[in-house]
């Protein structure tokens, strides 16, 4: 009969060696719990940006932003939605040809 056993992944054997047990401490769980509120952040400008289509009122709105803003902060905000439009263009036709 031959020996028959489970070998422990790689990285189980990391997470329970003592280098591991530093992502298990507060200080690592701040960091990665950032790093999750700044990607629900970015997909909710982009979401914004995608329904605003390009105005720059409606995308502040969606946002929860100040309406009242100097023209040239406007402007900046108008051409970032209409660079973000380009790029999801082009994008969707990528993933459409592929």
């Amino acid at each position: 009969m031959t020996d028959q056993h489970l070998k422990t992944s790689g990285t189980h054997r990391f997470i329970q060696s003592p280098l591991g047990a530093l992502f298990e401490t507060g200080i690592f769980e701040r960091i990665k719990s950032q790093g999750l509120y700044m990607e629900v952040a970015s997909a909710r400008v982009g979401v914004a940006a995608l329904a605003a289509r390009g105005d720059v009122r409606d995308f502040l709105l969606y946002l929860g932003g100040d309406l009242q803003l100097d023209s040239q902060l406007r402007d900046r905000i108008y051409q970032f939605l209409v660079r973000y439009e380009h790029i999801k263009r082009q994008h969707d036709t990528l993933v459409q040809t592929t």
